[in-house]
């Protein structure tokens, strides 16, 4: 049961954390000269 209440929030950190890596990488491209 702990399982099923984990896998939302564990799959939300995952998704947050892809958008992050997106955002950073067109931070790092839109940063270059």
């Amino acid at each position: 049961n702990t399982k099923d209440t984990m896998n939302p929030i564990q799959q939300e950190e995952k998704q947050s954390h892809e958008t992050c890596e997106l955002l950073k990488d067109v931070d790092e491209a839109t940063s270059l000269p």
